[in-house]
């Protein structure tokens, strides 16, 4: 009985030291598991970020070339209405020296008539308001008897 006694404490020491040795082999082979799966997760994340890293490059780089392109094309434009300002400004300098030429024409003209002794007022009138539409012409010259002359004339006119 005695042996028999030993004997089961024996036994369960090494079922002790058997389930102790499993669970510790449990252990480790968690603990490896779970380094694993950190070490995986760990390298997923790192490749996330680098993927997310090069998208972010190359969104920055599509957002300075799409900004090239866009300063570019402003250039273009704003060269392209400078040009038109400036051949504007040439048309209108072009026209203001033939208006002040046609005027310097025109001053000329009228100091000729002026010089001329005839009435600026009166001709400026007659200028202004066209050629007639029907001229009547009298002569008293020297086939008539009277010095006086009458004229009556009739107009359809309204």
């Amino acid at each position: 009985m005695h042996d028999d006694a030993i004997n089961k404490r024996t036994d369960l020491v090494l079922q002790k030291e058997t389930q102790e040795q499993e669970q510790d082999l449990k252990d480790f082979k968690l603990d490896r598991d779970s380094q694993r799966a950190e070490r995986l997760a760990d390298f997923k994340l790192k490749r996330a970020q680098e993927r997310q890293a090069v998208e972010k490059e190359k969104v920055e780089h599509d957002e300075q070339i799409q900004g090239l392109v866009s300063k570019s094309k402003l250039q273009r434009e704003l060269q392209v209405h400078q040009q038109a300002l400036g051949r504007e400004d040439n048309l209108h300098a072009q026209r203001l020296r033939h208006q002040s030429e046609d005027h310097a024409r025109l001053e000329h003209h009228y100091s000729a008539i002026r010089q001329l002794d005839v009435d600026l007022s009166r001709y400026l009138v007659a200028v202004s308001r066209g050629a007639p539409h029907r001229v009547i012409e009298v002569d008293s010259g020297k086939s008539c008897v009277s010095p006086a002359a009458h004229l009556h004339v009739h107009s359809e006119d309204s």
